[in-house]
């Protein structure tokens, strides 16, 4: 059992901890935590930037109790002017908060000193992005020999992706056989502990049939290769796919002449719209796309519904 005398670097670094040694079990795999660890890293290297910049004071001396409006308002202003990241990093710090009163037992927190940054602790408004069906038909059917190799493969994600609801790069590259259930592809999503049960059409088990002999293990897509062994070996790879991609989409933008460059969230948001306009509900694309009926409702509205990116 931890004391009740600790500093709020010791909480944040016990938050680690607990993620770090955390297995979760995704899809057939075992895996660590750690990128649920890594906010809660990131906000300890950010409070221990400011407090050395502001107060010349290493973070880890602070108790809970030092950590009042005073401290909240200059951290706003120091991430305003330096990071970015505001109601992240406020949202991460008030749940080391909660841990350390509900869950560790740290006497006299004040959790209602976040109050004065109410504001702030709000999450910036979500966009909502669409692709315009006929660009999506335009890169269906896109000239594709003036692209490598790899750029194919990235056209291939991105129709994966539109076909399968939306599906996030880090989800298709962890998708397995396993995965495949019938005409349904089921599977744990990889930023939050959700199931998902999305369909799975032609179009999407052809893009799978076309790269089979081509994968490594288990994997239904040729993301990973023998070389990503590990782990952060995998995350990294993940990480370079969606920039390169990115690359990649530019590139199908002027050769189709479409106003804006082609985008993964757009993807989902095509699907998103075709399905609303087919008369599906809002709780049933919750299911599949992995947004909230609410959100479903009000950023997809009818002037998106009618192609505006």
């Amino acid at each position: 059992m931890m004391k009740n005398v600790l500093t709020v670097s010791q909480v944040i670094d016990a938050f680690i901890e607990q993620h770090e040694n955390h297995e979760i079990n995704k899809n057939g795999a075992k895996r660590s935590g750690s990128e649920s660890a890594k906010p809660y890293r990131q906000l300890h290297n950010s409070l221990d930037k400011f407090t050395k910049a502001r107060y010349k004071r290493l973070f880890d001396t602070y108790s809970f109790s030092e950590l009042g409006e005073k401290f909240l308002l200059a951290y706003v202003a120091f991430l305003k002017q330096q990071e970015g990241g505001v109601s992240t990093h406020l949202r991460k710090l008030r749940s080391v908060f909660y841990l350390a009163a509900d869950r560790i037992g740290v006497p006299s927190i004040n959790t209602s000193v976040f109050d004065c940054v109410r504001d702030e602790l709000r999450q910036p408004e979500f966009a909502a992005k669409v692709i315009p069906s006929e660009v999506m038909r335009q890169i269906e059917n896109i000239d594709r020999s003036q692209f490598d190799r790899k750029e194919r493969l990235h056209i291939d994600l991105l129709l994966f992706c539109y076909y399968t609801g939306g599906m996030s790069c880090i989800d298709i590259a962890y998708l397995t056989h396993d995965c495949v259930k019938g005409d349904a592809l089921c599977y744990t999503r990889e930023k939050a502990p959700k199931n998902a049960i999305i369909p799975f059409i032609p179009r999407a088990k052809a893009i799978v049939e076309k790269y089979k002999g081509m994968t490594v293990g288990n994997y239904l897509l040729p993301i990973f290769t023998y070389k990503h062994n590990t782990e952060a070996k995998q995350t990294g790879r993940v990480k370079r796919i969606y920039e390169r991609a990115s690359d990649t989409f530019r590139k199908v933008q002027k050769l189709i002449g479409c106003d804006e460059q082609p985008i993964w969230a757009g993807a989902r948001g095509t699907f998103i719209v075709e399905m609303l306009k087919a008369d599906y509900t809002e709780m049933a694309l919750a299911e599949i796309v992995g947004l909230h009926p609410a959100r479903i409702c009000g950023y997809y509205s009818i002037p998106i519904m009618h192609g505006e990116m």
